[in-house]
């Protein structure tokens, strides 16, 4: 089973259509117990629930597993690094939309209302549980270099093609973009980038290997052919993919 990690603010929700809309019933999604966006087969199941039904999930024919899943969560279930994919982000990037995103949001959780409120600024939230190092948090202990797929949000379109091979998926939406951001100073964007080091880390080594892997003829991409042989088996149509752009 292929654990597909989505970090909050990174593309995730337009990569869980694309996925959704190749795999259909052998795709599913856990964003936590109860969650509108868990698959119903799922629902109701909490993490240590998920982990013990594990092998019941598998059985069903469900082939892919996306959402929140956080590396220190899935340890127990996965034997095998290439079976865990992720995108990453610019950290400084990520941390500005995901700020500006809960402020234009209708969630009346705590975090987003304090920052409606003011009462959370930027850089308040850039060093908030809820945001530091948060794309570390997320893969955990897997190492990087040894993942089944990393995608780069930048490149977005590219990287969707090294899973597609030579498919080109055509733009239809974007989904759950942030609408507003405002400009923010470099001296903000510094200190952002000071909190968040790991993350920053994470992203720099994340960039060299996909651009590395986007560089390479396509013989050398060897590494994504059991990758793409997922997307080959039943494969449907692009039509309705919705991708994001760099104000995601």
């Amino acid at each position: 089973m292929i654990f597909s990690i989505h970090v909050p603010k990174t593309g995730g929700t337009s990569f869980r259509h694309l996925l959704q809309k190749r795999f259909g019933n052998r795709f599913a999604t856990y964003y936590g117990p109860h969650d509108a966006n868990t698959d119903p087969r799922l629902d109701g199941l909490g993490k240590s629930g998920l982990l013990e039904a594990m092998p019941r999930v598998r059985e069903s024919g469900i082939e892919i597993l996306h959402g929140h899943l956080r590396g220190e969560m899935l340890k127990p279930v996965v034997s095998d690094p290439a079976d865990v994919w992720i995108w990453v982000r610019d950290p400084v990037e990520r941390i500005i939309s995901h700020y500006f995103f809960l402020m234009e949001s209708d969630s009346q959780g705590r975090v987003a209302t304090r920052i409606k409120t003011s009462e959370v600024d930027l850089v308040d939230f850039a060093r908030s549980r809820r945001a530091h190092n948060l794309q570390s948090k997320f893969l955990g202990d897997f190492p990087l270099e040894e993942l089944g797929f990393i995608g780069l949000t930048e490149r977005y379109d590219d990287c969707v093609r090294l899973l597609l091979g030579a498919e080109k998926p055509r733009r239809a939406r974007i989904w759950n973009r942030t609408r507003e951001k405002p400009a923010v100073d470099a001296a903000t964007r510094q200190r952002i980038a000071e909190l968040n080091a790991r993350d920053l880390d994470l992203y720099q080594r994340a960039k060299a290997l996909v651009e590395a892997r986007l560089e390479a003829p396509p013989v050398e991409r060897g590494a994504l052919a059991r990758v793409r042989g997922w997307f080959g088996r039943g494969a449907q149509s692009d039509a309705g993919i919705g991708y994001p752009d760099s104000t995601r």
